[in-house]
């Protein structure tokens, strides 16, 4: 072996490897293998090929990275349709629950129909039954108007005689009323003759002699009589 192939031995293990198996390596591995490239060829070769594989990475990452923001914007498509499909469910449920509310209405507007119509018969029949006894109440109510005018005059006369006897009753309770206070004044007055008279009495027993000629005086100013008492 001669000294190139010596010298670049160990670049054969990494540029042949590092060129990937592609034309380039291929081309580049023969032409070693031959002797027809000189080291400086080589060196610039690899260099090419090495710039070449970076930027394929780079356009690769470029392009993954596109793919990733592509899957993202996906992901949140769908995160934005899962919204959507669950706000659509929740308002198809409501929706469920509203069509459910307006068929028990529809029921009971139904049930209502059935008792108008029943209430609009009894009430025609109530009519035709009133339109029957209509001339028979019109009747009575006059009556019971007669009667309640008759009454009404018998109550004013009834009143009218019971004022008068009030009036009357008045007058004599005023006047018994006087005769209770002339019979008051009647019982003070004779109190207090009593008490004279038993004032007058205690003084006689009080006197077993002629009581000698002397003026008792009694409350008020009352005076017993002055005539000498022989006493018993």
């Amino acid at each position: 072996m001669s000294m190139n192939g010596k010298a670049l031995g160990g670049f054969n293990q990494m540029g042949l490897q590092a060129a990937g198996g592609s034309a380039t390596g291929n081309k580049l591995e023969a032409h070693f293998h031959g002797g027809s490239l000189t080291p400086e060829q080589l060196h610039k070769i690899m260099e090419e090929a090495l710039e070449k594989d970076r930027r394929d990475t780079i356009n690769q990452v470029i392009e993954l990275e596109e793919r990733n923001r592509a899957l993202q914007d996906r992901v949140e498509e769908l995160s934005g349709k899962a919204t959507e499909y669950t706000e659509l469910l929740r308002e198809g449920e409501e929706s469920q629950k509203t069509i459910q509310i307006l068929e028990n209405r529809v029921k009971q507007v139904e049930i209502l129909k059935l008792q108008l119509a029943e209430q609009q018969s009894f009430s025609l029949k109530r009519q035709e039954a009133k339109s029957e006894t209509h001339n028979a109440m019109g009747a009575a109510l006059k009556s019971l108007e007669e009667r309640h005018n008759r009454e009404r005059e018998e109550w004013v006369i009834e009143i009218a005689e019971l004022r008068s006897f009030i009036g009357l009753y008045k007058t004599e309770i005023s006047e018994l009323n006087g005769r209770v206070r002339q019979l008051e004044n009647e019982k003070i007055s004779q109190q207090h003759e009593i008490e004279c008279l038993n004032q007058r009495i205690s003084e006689i027993q009080m006197d077993s002699n002629i009581v000698p000629r002397r003026t008792i005086m009694c409350r008020k100013g009352h005076h017993a009589p002055s005539q000498p008492y022989i006493a018993d």
